[in-house]
Formats: structure tokens, C-alpha cells, sequence
């Protein structure tokens, strides 16, 4: 809050730019770009997040699966997690949010290699390797981000330094204060 009790106004993550992925939108009703969160408890936000998809979509019998999505919902959850993330790393530890900005840029990476091929946007990933992979993708890469925002919050510097040996290169001083540059 500024000096007069107004609320400033909130100041995304600029990382590296991550490009949204584009197609129709999903026809699950979702949150907008500013308000999607996955803080303070970065489970149960995520978690919440599934569950849009998988009460539009099932499977109702497996309450815990990884919810069916059509190319149009991996692309809309996808993004989803992208806005969240650029609402969310400035709450964090600046280096721990570099390195969970640039594990999501890879996952955004392989999703968008996975739905390169799929040319119909109603493709299930039952009925399509291809939304099946990016699925996979979303679900292993989701697990690391929630998690990775979960250590940072209990032990802000943890992240980045389990990251990779090489991270005294990696981390430039653009890549961990992008906001400067």
C-alpha cells in the first residue's frame, strides 16, 4: 500500500519474454491474466487450476488424474501458468525466480514443440499422441514449478542453488534482475 492507502499496482515478472501460446480460446471459464495466482500455497492453487479442467472434462472417476484437455485447454493452462508466474516471482527470491521463470520457459518450449503438429484444436489427449505428450509435459513441469515455488517461500536461495553446477554462469546479472535492464 502507497502513503495513501491506495494499492500500488502490482509489477509482473519480466523475465525473458514467454511468448502466450495462441490458438482458440478454452471453453473452460478460467481467471484473468492479472488475477491467476498460484501464491500463497502453490498446491492447492495448482491443484484448483486442474480442477477447472477436470470438471469440464473428466475424468470424474480418477478425482486425482490429470484432467482430459483438448489442444485449446493445454494451450489455455499453459498460459494460465505463465500469468500466475509473472504475477508471482516478484514475491520471491530474485534468483530462485530466475531459475523457476527458466525451467517454465523450457516447459512452454516443449508444450508449444508437442502442439506444433496438432492442427485440430479439439484434439483430445486421448485422442492424439501429440496433446498427450504436451500433457505429460504440463503435468512432470507443473510438479517442478509448484514445487520449486514451494522451497523458495520456505527457504528463499534454495532453488537456485540446487539449480545446476554451472549457475555462477548462468546466473547473468540481466537473467536474475530482469526488471533493471
Amino acid at each position: 500500500m502507497s502513503a495513501d492507502d491506495t494499492p500500488t499496482p502490482r509489477q509482473p515478472y519480466s523475465g525473458k519474454k514467454i511468448a502466450d501460446l495462441r490458438g482458440p480460446r478454452s471453453r473452460v471459464t478460467l481467471p484473468s491474466p492479472d488475477a491467476v495466482t498460484l501464491l500463497p500455497d502453490p498446491r492447492a492453487a495448482h491443484a484448483a487450476l486442474l480442477d477447472r479442467f477436470r470438471a469440464a472434462n473428466g475424468p470424474a472417476s480418477a478425482p486425482n488424474a490429470f484432467p482430459n484437455m483438448s489442444a485449446r485447454d493445454v494451450r489455455a493452462f499453459a498460459n494460465l501458468i505463465t500469468f500466475a508466474l509473472r504475477n508471482d516471482l516478484p514475491s520471491i527470491d530474485d534468483h530462485d525466480a530466475a531459475v523457476i521463470w527458466d525451467k517454465w520457459r523450457q516447459a512452454v518450449d516443449e508444450v508449444r514443440e508437442h502442439l506444433r503438429r496438432v492442427r485440430d484444436d479439439d484434439l483430445t489427449n486421448d485422442s492424439s499422441p501429440d496433446v498427450w505428450n504436451a500433457c505429460i509435459a504440463l503435468d512432470h513441469r507443473g510438479w517442478d514449478i509448484r514445487e520449486s515455488l514451494v522451497v523458495s517461500l520456505a527457504n528463499p536461495g534454495e532453488v537456485f542453488r540446487h539449480y545446476c553446477p554451472w549457475r555462477a554462469d548462468w546466473a547473468t546479472y540481466d537473467r536474475i534482475y530482469p526488471r533493471a535492464g
